[in-house]
């Protein structure tokens, strides 16, 4: 079954509060929504799956100036929640990064709903990152693999049940390795992704180049605090 988590006003606002520092309008909004999925989602894993997951919070609040996504580790398991605002879900939209960065890649992908109106995230369904690049349609326009809805498994409770009767089932696909970049290539790529008058870095350079940059966490940090003006912290 989908699962409705209510978002109380108190934490809207807290979370809008937590969410000023981002670079742009854009970047903060990505930001609330990821955060508020992920306020609303982990302690309803910890009742209802008697789990304590791993959301790592520096590296999540990093990258949603970048890319939109969330990653929480349960136990071996990677779930990577995609957040989106709009009434109607017809399909799923994985950013690459979440698909093609092998340090990034999730086992299972979860489609979230946040309505903000009526104070409620759905978690609507499922699907593995096997599926995504097997089924997946690529869209090069915005760089995301998008899955319609009618593939995804909309019963959150079985992915926990699955993971648990067979842990050692296929989840992930092979994907291609990336190239490695050398340090002047790095500084270009660093000193014209940061520039935050770049509404959309992501799609600014080759991905290969780009996917490479995110691989090393110390030149996503780096790349996120040119964009948000704390080059010299």
């Amino acid at each position: 079954m989908e699962i409705y988590l209510e978002i109380t006003e108190t934490t809207q606002c807290a979370v809008w509060e937590q969410t000023q520092g981002f670079s742009s309008p854009s970047t903060r909004f990505q930001g609330y929504i990821n955060l508020l999925a992920l306020s609303a989602f982990v302690p309803w894993l910890q009742e209802a799956w008697e789990v304590q997951p791993n959301a790592n919070t520096n590296f999540n609040q990093l990258i949603w100036e970048i890319v939109n996504g969330t990653v929480i580790t349960i136990e071996d398991k990677r779930l990577v929640l995609i957040p989106t605002s709009t009434i109607d879900t017809p399909e799923i939209r994985v950013p690459q990064e979440w698909v093609d960065i092998s340090s990034w890649i999730g086992d299972y992908y979860l489609g979230v709903q946040v309505n903000i109106e009526q104070a409620v995230i759905k978690i609507w369904g499922y699907t593995s990152h096997l599926q995504v690049k097997q089924q997946g349609n690529y869209n090069s326009g915005d760089r995301t693999y998008s899955l319609d809805a009618q593939f995804l498994n909309r019963d959150i409770s079985l992915l926990w049940i699955t993971h648990q009767l067979c842990p050692t089932s296929v989840t992930k696909s092979v994907v291609d390795s990336l190239p490695d970049l050398p340090l002047a290539q790095v500084d270009d790529l660093l000193q014209t992704l940061g520039n935050p008058n770049l509404a959309f870095p992501r799609r600014a350079v080759p991905f290969s180049s780009w996917a490479a940059l995110l691989e090393n966490e110390a030149w996503i940090q780096r790349l996120c605090q040119l964009r948000l003006g704390l080059a010299d912290q």
